[in-house]
């Protein structure tokens, strides 16, 4: 790619961007003071959705008019990255899952300058294929998987609220209610195509669910087999992931209610990610997991911790019922 250097111009049209996305977040937030209160159905709590939906509006609307090239775009995104994060910044899961909600702002203004590249084919190979050189027709392949993969994360972000839902209806947690909420309104607020759904619904998580990711699969023609092994290798990976960081919480951290949160948000996204994967792959996370637990590197440093060994066995063990939670869109193309 390219050096593109940003002008004073540029960076007074990001802060412009960023003190949008803050707006935006503030109003957020008024949301969920509302309804962690009780006053979700007031007029009060109206009048601020509809303030949402204009500032979103007016901030859409900011992006056309700033209309950034592709060049531009990607570097935009180094720059919030590696200026505000410091070279800190974590993927949207990790950011949710650990409640990592500092500047999540330009997480937003970061995810929306993604999603406008991730709308053109040039855009796509920016983000992804960068130092790559890919045929036309190879491209045309990897454009149409990350669309799907796209979808995935779609479909694992939506269980992972249906999850949620259960866990904030559940008196057992009554005391972690509130972060739940913070939870949902806070994942809608970095994830674009989760804003929509939550916004037509006024923040109220379905009790049905639909995954369109097969769907978008088949529209697109990809064979059956990719779909499945890329449904399988994404959803496995991030499982495999978060099952490992979660399995080294001890007893004693459990003490402290943010460390039990993230252990009850980790669940939620454990569950999504186990109704996309294969049972192949769910015998393998699951034995390597047992051999770890079992060995003397983790027995030496969890002398008696059971408790995230525990959690994770309910996420496993309810693999079944979970699946039964949700329909799954499709043509049905072979």
């Amino acid at each position: 790619m390219k050096t593109y250097y940003l002008s004073g111009d540029d960076v007074n049209k990001i802060n412009r961007l960023l003190e949008t996305a803050k707006a935006v977040e503030k109003l957020y937030n008024k949301l969920y003071i509302l309804e962690i209160n009780g006053q979700k159905e007031t007029d009060e709590y109206k009048k601020q959705m509809e303030f949402l939906n204009i500032s979103i509006d007016l901030e859409n609307r900011l992006y056309k008019k700033y209309n950034f090239s592709i060049e531009k775009q990607s570097i935009l995104i180094k720059y919030l990255v590696n200026f505000k994060y410091h070279k800190n910044y974590i993927d949207n899961e990790a950011c949710i899952i650990n409640q990592d909600y500092a500047n999540i702002h330009v997480r937003r203004v970061i995810n929306k300058l993604t999603n406008e590249l991730s709308k053109t084919k040039a855009g796509i190979k920016e983000i992804y294929f960068e130092e790559v050189e890919l045929m036309e027709n190879d491209m045309k392949e990897s454009i149409n998987n990350i669309r799907v993969l796209k979808e995935l994360q779609r479909d694992i972000f939506s269980s992972y609220l249906l999850f949620l839902q259960e866990y904030i209806l559940n008196e057992q947690y009554k005391c972690y209610k509130n972060e739940f909420i913070k939870s949902k309104y806070n994942l809608s607020f970095v994830y674009e195509k989760i804003e929509k759904i939550m916004l037509n619904n006024n923040f109220d998580i379905n009790k049905e669910l639909y995954l369109g990711s097969k769907l978008v699969s088949d529209i697109l023609k990809i064979d059956l087999q990719v779909y499945n092994y890329m449904k399988d290798d994404y959803s496995s990976s991030f499982l495999k992931d978060i099952v490992f960081e979660f399995i080294e919480f001890k007893d004693l951290d459990y003490n402290d209610k943010n460390k039990s949160v993230s252990a009850m948000l980790r669940m939620c996204y454990i569950r999504s990610c186990l109704l996309m994967v294969s049972e192949q792959k769910i015998t393998d996370i699951n034995c390597e997991l047992q051999e770890y637990i079992n060995s003397e590197e983790y027995l030496n440093k969890h002398i008696n911790d059971t408790i995230s060994q525990n959690l994770i066995k309910i996420c496993f063990d309810s693999i079944e019922k979970d699946r039964t939670k949700v329909k799954r869109l499709s043509f049905g193309i072979k």
